[in-house]
């Protein structure tokens, strides 16, 4: 006998205990009955590839101007088979870009977000993104007046959460200068 399944992609499970026994008919004496039972416990994983990607809106004529509002756009994606539940987001805000504050959107059944909105210096959250869906956060600020600064240099990353295996992580942080 074959006994197949599949695990949910949000199961929150870390091993599956299975065991099967068989029992002798009434008129059947057995010689050891000790061989009646078998189990089998497995581990669970979560696997998926988590990524960013980080785009900024709002240039004039392809730059930052001092004074400006402008955003990031920040698209974390999984395109795994599992849905990724606290993957840490985070992006530390340029020194000149001020009054930030950030909102979220969310693709795929079950996306969410633990702050998704809010303003302040630091994007820090964490997100949970089902397999195939996604987390955008849209972060607005002003580039500040009196900067002397010829380009903006800002990263972001995206850390995937305990028990869930990336396929990659050479995806998980996304820059942009302008």
């Amino acid at each position: 006998f074959y006994v197949t399944g599949v695990l949910a992609a949000d199961t929150a499970v870390t091993q599956v205990f299975n065991a099967a026994n068989v029992t002798a008919p009434a008129n059947f004496i057995e010689s050891t009955t000790t061989n009646n039972v078998s189990s089998v416990t497995d581990d669970c994983v979560r696997k998926g590839d988590l990524s960013i990607a980080k785009t900024t809106q709002g240039l004039i004529d392809g730059v930052l101007v001092a004074g400006q509002t402008y955003t990031y756009k920040l698209v974390v994606s999984n395109t795994g088979t599992s849905t990724a539940v606290g993957a840490a987001v985070y992006d530390q805000f340029p020194g000149v870009f001020q009054s930030g504050s950030w909102t979220a959107t969310f693709s795929g059944s079950g996306a969410t977000a633990a702050n998704p909105s809010g303003s302040g210096t630091v994007l820090n959250t964490t997100a949970t993104i089902p397999a195939g869906g996604s987390v955008t956060f849209y972060v607005t600020g002003v580039l500040a007046a009196d900067t002397a600064v010829t380009q903006v240099f800002n990263a972001a990353n995206v850390t995937a959460p305990a028990n869930f295996i990336e396929s990659t992580t050479t995806n998980n942080v996304s820059s942009v200068t302008d």
